[in-house]
């Protein structure tokens, strides 16, 4: 009887525990999906380990998907993290203007989308926040400063080269400088642009145009692998003529600037600032709060002579 007596007593205890439903009690633990271009580079790398440790911190379930800069993996990366019923979608993209069905879907599903530095988003996107160094006006920002560099050293006209990519932020970043060149009033003839995707292939690019042309006054590239690919085939060619202006500041970067050969500049595009804020953006929205859908800034020019601000670009 004793036997009986106890094995009712803990089914009971059992049966007012679970409340009568064999059902696990729903986990609400936040689910953060990150789909960004590539680790390749380090800007996206530093983007990746930031949104890891953040959301760590914050004891955010988390996944990163990696596209490889292909547009379709990436559209079909952000429509399987929407299927894996993720609470938010952050996105770093060089293709804003080809992912509407993702907008769509999330916006079907109710999931708030967050961008990091997408270039072809439009007024009619929905998502919650983008938080971006604009393309276009950045690389104008670094467009004057280096019309003041050449016109300081009493050129007034240049022969350049770029390396870039076939993505809307490759060609924003491009046309954004030679605009600024105009508008620091420089003149310049644009001799070849490269489409490049690593640091060996812009290191190629820029052997060949040494290879056809005798003097190159500036090369300007996009990243810090176009950026260190450029200055190696410079080297490798021990030519003296060019100057290399670049996109982001990894630490090979300012190493190279610090030393003082060819590379006199480059934009500290911020992944750490640009991932924190988005990680803020996110607590909010998820705490019913609203915030800006555009967070523009202007990152810091480093530079051999150190660093240079908006003020000291645009300033008189």
């Amino acid at each position: 009887m004793m036997s009986l007596l106890l094995v009712f007593a803990l089914f009971g205890c059992a049966n007012n525990n679970g409340g009568g439903n064999d059902e696990p009690a729903e986990d609400d633990t936040v689910f953060v999906g990150f789909s960004t271009v590539t680790l390749n580079i380090p800007y996206y790398a530093e983007m990746a380990e930031v949104f890891e440790k953040e959301c760590d911190a914050k004891g955010w379930k988390h996944t990163t998907l990696v596209n490889n800069m292909n547009v379709e993996q990436q559209i079909n990366d952000c429509l399987d993290l929407l299927q894996q019923d993720v609470d938010v979608l952050v996105i770093a993209s060089w293709w804003g203007d080809s992912i509407h069905e993702v907008l769509e879907e999330a916006d079907a599903k109710g999931v708030p989308v967050f961008f990091l530095n997408t270039g072809g988003l439009t007024d009619a996107d929905k998502f919650a926040s983008h938080v971006i160094a604009d393309d276009v006006s950045v690389g104008e920002y670094a467009g004057v400063y280096t019309a003041k560099y050449f016109l300081g050293q009493g050129v007034d006209e240049i022969k350049m080269v770029t390396t870039t990519s076939d993505s809307g932020v490759g060609r924003n970043r491009a046309d954004g400088f030679y605009a600024g060149l105009e508008k620091g009033g420089l003149k310049y003839e644009l001799i070849n642009e490269y489409m490049v995707d690593s640091k060996e292939s812009a290191m190629q690019a820029i052997e060949d145009a040494l290879t056809a042309n005798s003097h190159i006054d500036l090369i300007y590239g996009i990243g810090t692998n176009n950026n260190m690919g450029e200055l190696d085939a410079l080297t490798a060619a021990q030519r003296d003529d060019a100057i290399i202006i670049g996109w982001d500041c990894a630490e090979e970067d300012k190493a190279a600037i610090d030393a003082g050969g060819p590379f006199k500049a480059t934009l500290v595009v911020s992944a750490t600032y640009e991932m924190q804020t988005t990680i803020k953006n996110i607590e909010t929205v998820l705490g019913g709060g609203t915030v800006e859908r555009i967070v523009n800034y202007y990152p810091v020019l480093y530079t051999f002579e150190g660093e240079k601000g908006y003020d000291d670009v645009y300033g008189n």
